[in-house]
């Protein structure tokens, strides 16, 4: 069985006086403990600790997700929920692994892989970011977009963000007016907000004090 690191911060470890079952797992320390045999309410109670708005929530979350994970290594459930909890830490190499291996296994894997690109994004490493948008908007992820709550528009923003800031002014004009254009056609206008400043950005080769500028006056 690996070493699980409790939420105070103690490793458990079943040879050393904790008590690890099947089903439950406790900490002396602090008394915190997981009903494995419920899982499903567990992972419900984990998902609720990532949507609040503390660290402390977050890490409950991911000590909730590696105990599990321990138990079941191969429950992408408990991966999906400790990436996500792992990305609000701003851990990102560690969400990256979970996503990748919720891509691998299937599970929500165009969701997974935008998380994972936004992920990269935050790391400086905008090719491999630029890579998962491509492979939800044009590869071999593509037909998720059908079958998952992601947008095509939202990951077409981020692709021409990152591409900005990779230096690809060019391509990321592209993206921006294949969105102006999209949202003209449904009569929402064509560039508003956050979309006419990225598209000055790209006109201005990145410079963004200009770009905002510009589009604080218009």
């Amino acid at each position: 069985m690996p070493h699980v690191m409790c939420v105070c911060g103690q490793i458990l470890h079943p040879k050393k006086g904790f008590l690890w079952n099947p089903r439950t797992v406790s900490c002396p320390k602090c008394s915190f403990t997981i009903h494995v045999e419920t899982e499903g309410s567990t992972l419900d109670k984990a998902t609720q600790l990532i949507d609040k708005d503390a660290k402390e929530s977050w890490d409950k979350a991911v000590a909730y997700a590696s105990i599990a994970l321990a138990v079941t290594p191969d429950s992408s459930p408990w991966k999906w929920v400790r990436a996500f909890a792992l990305d609000k830490l701003k851990q990102y190499p560690f969400a990256i692994s979970d996503w990748t291996a919720c891509i691998a296994a299937g599970y929500r894997a165009g969701s997974s892989a935008m998380k994972r690109g936004v992920a990269y994004w935050e790391t400086g490493k905008y090719e491999n970011a630029i890579r998962d948008f491509d492979s939800i908007l044009y590869g071999d992820l593509f037909p998720c977009l059908r079958s998952e709550p992601i947008n095509q528009f939202d990951i077409l923003m981020m692709r021409g963000r990152v591409l900005c800031d990779a230096g690809r002014f060019d391509e990321a004009a592209q993206d921006f007016d294949t969105i102006a254009e999209a949202r003209g056609r449904v009569g929402a206008g064509t560039a508003t907000g956050k979309l006419a400043y990225w598209q000055l950005v790209a006109r201005y080769r990145g410079d963004k004090e200009k770009a905002k500028q510009e589009w604080l006056h218009t």
